[in-house]
């Protein structure tokens, strides 16, 4: 399996996601679809569960997913802090390029068409497949991410386990980079990024379905 693959597993968990600084309001703006879009997409690049439960709707099994995409998000930019402590802003930027997006969700959002149809909506970024449109509805007033039509949730849902297995990568990265393990940002991130690709691709082959034995 080749890194480009390994890469491409997860293609809707940045969908609205990246390393710019949106801002976390106390009590977001939902009143329109974008609004609640980048509501729920600072509440997941935060990994702030409080603020990703007020801005979606969804069954449980969707906030599973949900939740275990922000807890490993929340482990990378614990990563990138602790990144930028120990080797500077600029040499931090590196271990952070290689565990997030480097897409702009609000010049993404801006960009992006709004289609209002009665009490649902969708987003879509230019030149995305519409089957990845963001979609929502309007609850008692307010517009929400709806959970159950997440992009590629049925994909996304066999990889919790190796969300799981990335977020441990991350923590673990930070407690080395923290502790010195590392003289520089550049050793430090190609050890990263070589046991994420390691652990990525163990969890896809477990994913792969078996191959029958043929007599």
């Amino acid at each position: 399996m080749s890194r480009k693959t390994v890469r491409c597993i997860l293609p809707a968990l940045f969908v609205f996601l990246g390393a710019s600084n949106l801002r976390a309001d106390a009590k977001p703006d939902l009143s329109t679809p974008k609004q609640a879009a980048a509501a729920f997409a600072t509440g997941l690049q935060r990994g702030d569960l409080a603020a990703i439960k007020n801005s979606t709707v969804g069954a449980p099994d969707d906030y599973q997913l949900i939740n275990t995409m922000a807890r490993m998000v929340g482990a990378a930019n614990k990563l990138r802090e602790a990144a930028v402590a120990r080797f500077g802003p600029e040499e931090g930027k590196k271990i952070a390029a290689s565990t997030v997006s480097n897409s702009d969700p609000s010049k993404e959002l801006s960009e992006s068409s709004e289609k209002v149809e009665g009490d649902t909506a969708t987003i879509l970024k230019p030149g995305a497949n519409p089957e990845n449109a963001l979609k929502l509805r309007k609850v008692d007033g307010q517009w929400k991410v709806d959970l159950s039509q997440f992009p590629q949730k049925q994909t996304l849902s066999k990889t919790i386990p190796m969300l799981d297995a990335v977020q441990k990568v991350l923590v673990q990265a930070t407690t080395d980079v923290s502790n010195g393990k590392y003289a520089t940002a550049d050793e430090a991130q190609q050890a990263i990024q070589q046991t994420m690709f390691q652990v990525m691709a163990a969890e896809a082959q477990k994913m792969a379905p078996q191959k029958q034995n043929q007599n």
